[in-house]
């Protein structure tokens, strides 16, 4: 497996999903909500760590083979679930755990 390539990969996506949250940062913004700090701190983590995971092998441009794809695919809904829960977990509102 090509795992510079797979780690390339996730970490543009991961930084690609980071500006989803700032719709809703805008919103919150816009209806002067309070929640706009937790979807920002949320944004921040996420795209540094997505900057994080894809710097160093920024120049890792491997052609990826079948089981990679997978492997890609399979990482991405993780790390999108984990990194989606975020804003949840540090929400004052909905005083929900991990679980």
């Amino acid at each position: 497996m090509n795992w510079m390539s797979i780690q390339r990969i996730v970490g543009l996506l991961l930084m690609l999903f980071s500006t989803s949250m700032l719709t809703p940062i805008i919103v919150s913004m816009v209806y002067s909500d309070a929640t706009w700090q937790t979807f920002l701190f949320s944004f921040v983590i996420t795209i540094i760590i997505g900057f994080i995971a894809w710097y160093p092998v920024r120049e890792n441009k491997k052609e990826l083979k079948l089981r990679d794809g997978f492997m890609v695919v399979a990482l991405f809904w993780i790390v999108l679930g984990s990194f989606g829960a975020i804003p949840f977990f540090y929400a004052d509102e909905t005083n929900m755990s991990i679980t």
